[in-house]
């Protein structure tokens, strides 16, 4: 496990005492906890020639390592927890059984997902996210195996938690789960994304200045609203969305014998090869973390009014047999209005637009509109020339998988 993972009784950071004392939990074990303590305590109890023995740093600091963990780091106190199971030779039946039920088709995707977790903690990863509509589906059960595993390197948020500005709780941690994810606001999001993928990080304290320090946290989020838990684009690489089944035959022994097996596992783990190759800064490819439900998240998450304008453009495109179709919003607005779409407003449309990543053409730019004339009962094909602020369309980008004939 490394080196130098022994705490002293006390220890001073900066200028504040701190005692370590040994936490019990609810597993009938102990954490380590950092408790401020003052100096005249500490001379009070042992005498005052005690304090020239405490050990004193400089600052805090965070180095997550969990095969070659250190207590200190040159003049700096590590903040990171030493895990509490060391690996031992041995099966482990019972979590082999458990993360295939959680991962399924993706198990070996799942190993890498937990091996990185293990070996390199510093490693970025994508979010990962486990949803179901039923209960007794075992997100909870792992998220508590995890919490077994990592202790108090990882933390459950609340979606208050989140929203917060106040992190200092857990911006340190390696893994930061939300066990009943609803951040439906775009800005819930795009947080989220923005700290995935983030080097460092603001922690922040009721009444403490800011101080940026290097972040390495991983989040994992549940829940049961599969379809709308978080806000999605169609464009989106970092979510790694798994539909939990429900579990058959229910044991209520089932995390229990999953601890057991951790010291088991993560030996298996320390020595394993990882299957995957590192394709991006999150590892893992775009194509390697698509899941059905990751693509019902995302459709989830289109307005009726969108899906509807994506589908009219398709079918445009595909009428027409072309590479390509413009419209100005005014020809937008008339086709949703000649589909039955009614209640759409300029600045919604544009919204959609932005999202879409399209910006009009300058004024003055002339187009093709296409339309269909009726020559003795028949349908003809026709077009014609107009001006305007025009937006173009791509069939790569509408109609995708489809080929001009």
């Amino acid at each position: 496990m490394g080196k130098d993972t022994k705490s002293p009784d006390y220890v001073r950071v900066g200028t504040q005492y701190f005692k370590n004392a040994n936490c019990p939990n609810g597993e009938g074990k102990t954490i380590e906890r950092l408790i401020p303590w003052s100096r005249q305590a500490i001379v009070d109890d042992h005498g005052r020639d005690y304090l020239k023995e405490i050990p004193k740093f400089t600052d805090f600091i965070c180095r997550p390592s969990h095969l070659d963990y250190q207590r200190k780091y040159g003049e700096f106190y590590n903040c990171y927890h030493p895990l509490p199971f060391y690996p031992k030779q041995g099966d482990w039946p019972a979590i082999a059984v458990f993360l295939k039920h959680i991962f399924g088709e993706q198990y070996t995707l799942g190993l890498d997902y937990l091996t990185l977790l293990y070996v390199r903690p510093t490693q970025i990863l994508p979010i990962l996210v486990l949803v179901s509509s039923e209960r007794n589906t075992g997100k909870s059960t792992f998220l508590e195996f995890l919490k077994a595993i990592f202790e108090d390197n990882m933390t459950l948020n609340s979606n208050e938690n989140s929203r917060s500005q106040f992190n200092s709780d857990w911006a340190t941690k390696s893994i930061i789960a939300n066990e009943e994810t609803l951040l439906r606001k775009r800005e819930d999001s795009e947080r989220l994304k923005s700290l995935s993928t983030s080097y460092r990080i603001k922690t922040e304290s009721k009444g403490i200045d800011k101080r940026e320090i290097p972040f390495f946290g991983k989040f994992i989020l549940c829940s049961n609203n599969p379809d709308d838990l978080i806000y999605t684009d169609q464009e989106e690489i970092r979510y790694w969305v798994r539909d939990v089944p429900t579990i058959q035959e229910v044991d209520p022994n089932l995390l229990n014998k999953l601890i057991a097996e951790i010291p088991a596992f993560l030996f298996f783990l320390q020595d394993r090869e990882i299957c995957s190759a590192a394709k991006t800064r999150m590892w893992f490819s775009p194509d390697d973390l698509w899941t059905p439900a990751l693509q019902r998240l995302k459709e989830g998450n289109i307005s009726t009014v969108e899906k509807e304008l994506r589908e009219l453009i398709r079918e445009e495109l595909l009428t027409y047999n072309i590479a390509e179709i413009c419209f100005t919003r005014k020809d937008l607005l008339n086709l949703l209005k000649d589909a039955n779409v009614r209640s759409v407003i300029t600045h919604q449309l544009k919204e959609i637009l932005t999202k879409w990543g399209l910006q009009p053409r300058d004024n003055g730019s002339t187009y093709k509109q296409y339309f269909i004339d009726y020559t003795d009962g028949q349908p003809v094909q026709n077009s014609r020339t107009l001006s305007g602020r025009y937006y173009t369309f791509s069939r790569d980008q509408f109609a995708p998988n489809t080929s001009i004939s």
